[in-house]
């Protein structure tokens, strides 16, 4: 995988282009391990390539667009990610739900500010067994914005799935603590 990430990155662009054109929607495991990389080395314009899949009719595509986008600190297709989030906010197929899953974490990793409102949005939406994502970006978006929201999730119970409970809470300590000094009047 080195050997191969190495060569790419010295392709440059061209390489990043052939990726999204011929491989993304068939990606396996291993390829989440290397191509992150590629596209982080190769740079900004690399990186762009993916905003095509990102677009994409193909639910595949687009999820598997959206972890590379994350994996590789993809920030110049914020706005993408924003309007997939919105467009998406709503989702009832399982398989846009798994995108939004995806679109929510790419927010966070991306630290995308701007998708706090949103964010927020989706939670009132939301199941409590599928909040996790959300309080998980929203922790690393750090949007003092959030708080309430986070602070709520310390107290919320559900008796159905105490697990659930135990990581959604544990997620909302990590966020509430990781937007700083901003949550000390709250608490």
């Amino acid at each position: 995988c080195w050997a191969a990430r190495r060569k790419l990155v010295e392709i440059g662009v061209p390489a990043a282009q052939w990726i999204v054109d011929k491989r993304v929607g068939k990606l396996k495991s291993l390829a989440y391990e290397c191509l992150p990389y590629v596209f982080k080395e190769i740079g900004p314009d690399g990186r762009k390539t993916l905003a095509k899949p990102l677009r994409s009719p193909d639910a595949k595509k687009r999820k598997e667009a959206l972890v590379l986008t994350r994996l590789s600190k993809a920030n110049e297709l914020g706005d993408d990610v924003l309007q997939m989030l919105d467009k998406l906010k709503t989702a009832k197929t399982p398989e846009n739900r798994q995108i939004l899953r995806h679109a929510i974490l790419a927010a966070g990793d991306l630290k995308l500010s701007k998708a706090t409102p949103i964010l927020l949005k989706i939670a009132k939406t939301t199941p409590e067994d599928q909040q996790t994502p959300i309080i998980i970006a929203l922790g690393k978006i750090g949007n003092p914005q959030a708080l309430d929201y986070l602070i709520r999730q310390l107290g919320e119970v559900d008796m159905k799935s105490p697990h659930g409970n135990l990581v959604r809470r544990k997620a909302a300590f990590e966020a509430i603590v990781n937007t700083g000094e901003s949550a000390l009047p709250k608490l």
